[in-house]
């Protein structure tokens, strides 16, 4: 069936912003989704499924820094490592030096 290829689960500007406030406001997604089904006439008419909203939802909260947000990490971690030898980190950059991954690890 040709609307479970992952092309095809496209989720409308409209529907990622009914998704995104009910979450805020607690609804869990399979109720969200199940009342987009209601609203849409059924499972056929939807153009996305249950598992698409979940995935949305973890995209939007994804940590998300802005500019100079990843250097004041790293000048934290160093001052850190000054105050405590145990104080460990390793920060991964992606090829546009963006940050990718960051670890931390403080012996007590």
């Amino acid at each position: 069936n040709a609307q479970y290829f992952r092309m095809n689960h496209a989720i409308s500007s409209y529907m990622k912003r009914k998704i995104e406030v009910n979450d805020r406001t607690g609804i869990r997604v399979n109720k969200n989704y199940n009342s987009m089904v209601v609203e849409a006439g059924g499972h056929e008419n939807m153009s996305f499924m249950e598992k698409d909203c979940r995935n949305y939802i973890n995209e939007v909260k994804r940590l998300q820094l802005r500019e100079g947000d990843a250097t004041a990490i790293q000048k934290y971690f160093l001052k850190m490592q000054a105050q405590n030898a145990n104080f460990f980190y390793t920060i991964d950059l992606d090829e546009s030096g963006r940050l990718h991954n960051v670890f931390w690890a403080n012996s007590r």
